[in-house]
């Protein structure tokens, strides 16, 4: 009995003892820290408010705020259906699975009974239909055809050809002297990725130089691949333009601001927070070809030209990413621009594609890198190193999401149908822009709009700081990223009227009286019942000067020493001065002040606050 207590007591010891040196392994693991994109819907999705807004999402909703499946993508579904997939001895089906709204929400595969392929057996069986339908909603049954390893190879080198068509053009001498190497990739971010663990094994010496601001992830991606980054200038937040001369003088001069790892890229680019550093010829630089992300904000042709120029005379290398072709103008070939501009001055380039935004294969994650090279021998050296790359990193992409697109693209009337639905949404998001700006105009708002119909593509960088941002977000329920970013695809007919009110709410400039308010004598205190009830009344219903006045002269008024006031308001102006953001004296009755309506309230009450009895 001795024997087995003291073995029972080893055991609980050992296991103690275990548990606590395994207990060790990730103790050092901290939570990452947030995403600035997805962390924008997930935050959307825990507030229990009916009305509110997700203007982060980066995917194309129609004007009711519902994803949308392109007919385009439903017809080369139906196209590719019904086709007998034979691979290894076995049948793979594929349904594709739609929600109530008729909106394909995944695809889920089976393999069927090993059989013998012949022609009696050429469709799925009614049973297996019949049992799927049963507990999944409205069910579209596809059975996608797999025959051999080399016909899935097929397709997906058909697929590449498709994408540096469509990037290159049909004509051009790339496609034509097959001087390309390209592989499938898991969507824009799986193409960027690819391309930067390229650029370390074959340069791990090289930066790449990334706009000034650009798609948060795209720091992430080269970081993780141990490719260092810095920025060039490219966005004026004064203009709310592009900051060409800026951007020329960069890749001119060879002086590039280092990497800003702040929140807000609203600073101006000459601020001393930035360090200076020389960028070597034959750099890597990232090039957004069409509508910019975050900003909207494209060169012109001719401002391409000179880009184009420059890069040749400095040897540099340029990489596209064209996650938007299509978006920026509702012309796929006009927003492919950039890039055959670089190939008519004879540059060798990469490029990383996406189908998520222009067909709305998102779920999908449909996306292709390519490398334009001098030879073909060339080409496929570097298509043997991509596809190196694959095999260790995900082995291999999947083939239905290429093959949809391959279908659309090949079938003229399908094409023609993409294109014309392409046009169909961008349409819309430049009818959002131009009610957008409108509504604000028709508030009187002291603020410039027009940057808003500038602008292109799916956002809308609106120059919102980040405590204007937290507003919006805590009192009216929109939320969008940090640095103002703006969906349009999320702005609809039936909210864009709340969307700007709320934007002129935490933007107006707001009429602070001082002068004129300690004119009152209110029960020998400066600050009484009254006067915070009218200060309130401009908070919320922002007023021109004159009514204001008027609101002031309603007032009961006795003020025999008016005198005695005037040094205590000009003590209270030098302390507004330092505490806010006066943007001048109209005169020496009455300040502009620039800020949002709580920012606003809060120095009203401190003011309040510091203020002395009346004798």
């Amino acid at each position: 009995m001795n024997m087995w207590s003291r073995h029972v007591r080893w055991l609980s010891t050992s296991v103690a003892t275990n548990r606590k040196n395994n207990m060790g392994w990730w103790d050092h693991v901290q939570p990452a820290p947030k995403d600035p994109i997805t962390s924008v819907t997930q935050a959307f999705l825990s507030d229990p408010t009916p009305l509110k807004l997700n203007l982060g999402v980066g995917a194309y909703r129609d004007d009711k705020g519902k994803p949308v499946t392109l007919e385009c993508v439903r017809r080369a579904a139906e196209k590719i259906s019904g086709c007998e997939i034979f691979l290894a001895g076995h049948y793979m089906y594929a349904q594709a699975v739609s929600d109530t709204n008729g909106v394909i929400k995944y695809f889920r595969y089976t393999v069927g009974t090993p059989v013998i392929p012949d022609t009696k057996s050429r469709y799925l069986d009614v049973h297996s239909q019949s049992r799927w339908s049963a507990y999944l909603p409205t069910v579209y049954v596809l059975c996608l055809y797999f025959t051999l390893e080399s016909t899935k190879a097929t397709t997906k080198s058909k697929f590449v050809q498709d994408c540096v068509k469509l990037a290159y053009g049909n004509d051009s001498s790339v496609v034509r002297e097959d001087r390309f190497a390209g592989v499938p990739a898991l969507s824009g971010t799986g193409a960027c990725r690819l391309f930067a663990e390229f650029q370390r094994r074959f340069y791990p010496d090289s930066q790449m130089f990334l706009p000034m601001p650009t798609w948060s992830n795209h720091h992430d991606i080269w970081r993780d691949s141990q490719v260092c980054t810095r920025t060039y200038h490219y966005y004026d937040p004064g203009t709310k333009g592009l900051r060409f001369q800026a951007l020329v003088n960069d890749i001119k001069m060879a002086y590039v601001a280092e990497l800003f790892r702040g929140q807000q890229y609203t600073l101006p680019c000459d601020d001393d927070s930035f360090q200076f550093a020389n960028a070597p010829d034959r750099s890597f630089f990232l090039l957004h070809p069409c509508a910019h992300n975050p900003t909207g904000v494209d060169p012109n042709y001719e401002q391409w030209k000179e880009i184009s120029h420059i890069f040749k005379i400095k040897n540099h290398f340029p990489f596209f990413d064209m996650a938007y072709q299509g978006i920026a103008s509702g012309d796929v070939e006009r927003d492919a621009t950039a890039i055959r501009i670089f190939l008519e001055d004879g540059h060798l380039l990469g490029c990383a594609q996406s189908f998520s935004k222009n067909m709305g294969l998102y779920e999908h994650r449909v996306g292709c890198v390519s490398i334009v090279s001098w030879d073909d021998k060339q080409a496929t050296a570097i298509k043997s190193q991509l596809q190196r790359i694959v095999r260790a990193m995900y082995s291999s992409s999947p083939v239905h999401g290429p093959l949809l697109v391959s279908t659309i693209l090949n079938d003229a009337d399908l094409k023609a149908l993409w294109e014309e639905e392409v046009k169909v949404m961008v349409d819309r998001l430049i009818s959002m822009r131009i009610t957008l700006r409108q509504t604000l105009e028709e508030l009187n708002s002291s603020s410039s709009w027009e940057h808003i119909t500038k602008q292109v593509g799916m956002f809308y960088f609106s120059g919102l700081s980040p405590e204007e941002v937290n507003h919006l977000q805590r009192d009216f329920h929109i939320y969008m990223t940090n640095d103002g970013r703006i969906s349009m695809a999320g702005v609809t007919r039936s909210n864009v009227d709340y969307l700007a009110s709320a934007i002129h709410e935490v933007t107006n400039n707001h009429c602070l009286i001082l002068l004129e308010a300690v004119r009152c004598k209110f029960n020998k205190y400066l600050g009484t019942k009254e006067v915070w009830d009218a200060l309130e009344a401009s908070l919320f219903f922002p007023p021109t000067l004159e009514s204001v006045h008027l609101q002031l002269q309603n007032l009961k008024q006795d003020d025999p020493i008016v005198t005695q006031y005037l040094d205590k308001a000009k003590l209270i102006l030098g302390e507004l001065t330092s505490i806010g953001r006066p943007l001048c004296l109209a005169n020496q009755n009455i300040c502009i002040f620039k800020g949002s309506g709580s920012e606003f309230k809060d120095i009203i009450t401190a003011l309040l606050a510091r203020s002395q009895p009346v004798t």
